[in-house]
């Protein structure tokens, strides 16, 4: 199965797509598609996967900035709990919804019951994700909808090719509030006193990670 995706991929030279199949079983989601391609990002939406190989620069570089802030404050400020970053780690909100985000967080009293062999069990309490230019729609709009109806506390999406970050807070009606930067400093709600400089996202190159975690710690303006 996955000799055939990647010679599709390869005749047809795109980073990125779905591939429609029928309500396949979890099982065999495991076995054919995760457990058969670890370098290969698989996300399953109700009966989709959607297949990535490689990211752009931009999207590596923030993806490894913000995962270096996250735990480092974390870290420093005995918050518990984890920062995944990188993509790489599957977070399972339903036997029909399974997303590797490029960043999340879960908490410390979450984390002996949901940390599974071989993925994260959901709720988990932010999420963040760098949008790709291939298929924007993914993270602004599937993901995005399927993060509100699972709980998910806050959400951040992050455009560098837009210029635009958005920032997503779940109501108590269960339905994200949500407002958009260009420029300017946002604070996360699931962890406290960290924030973000948007224009942070929109330097080439990115600012120095050591540097903006000290400044965070110190609640610098940088």
């Amino acid at each position: 199965m996955l000799e055939f995706l990647d010679k599709v991929r390869e005749e047809i030279d795109i980073p990125n797509f779905f591939l429609i199949v029928p309500d396949i079983p979890e099982d065999v989601y495991w076995k054919e598609i995760v457990e058969s391609s670890k370098e290969i990002k698989c996300e399953y939406i109700e009966g989709r996967i959607f297949m990535s190989h490689s990211v752009r620069p931009i999207h590596d570089d923030i993806t490894t900035f913000m995962s270096f802030l996250l735990k480092g404050y974390v870290a420093k400020k005995k918050l518990g709990g984890n920062v995944y970053g990188g993509g790489n780690v599957l977070v399972k909100f339903s036997s029909k919804v399974k997303f590797q985000p490029d960043i999340f967080y879960i908490s410390e009293k979450r984390l002996e019951k949901q940390i599974k062999q071989e993925y994260v069990e959901a709720p988990i309490e932010l999420v963040i994700e760098v949008i790709s230019p291939t298929y924007p729609e993914h993270d602004k709009v599937t993901k995005l909808k399927k993060y509100e109806k699972y709980d998910v506390p806050e959400y951040i999406w992050i455009d560098p090719h837009e210029q635009e970050l958005r920032h997503h807070i779940l109501s108590e009606k269960g339905k994200y509030e949500w407002q958009s930067y260009k420029e300017g400093k946002i604070f996360l709600k699931t962890l406290k006193g960290f924030w973000i400089c948007t224009e942070w996202f929109w330097k080439n190159p990115i600012p120095n990670a050591m540097e903006i975690l000290e400044a965070i710690l110190l609640g610098a303006n940088v």
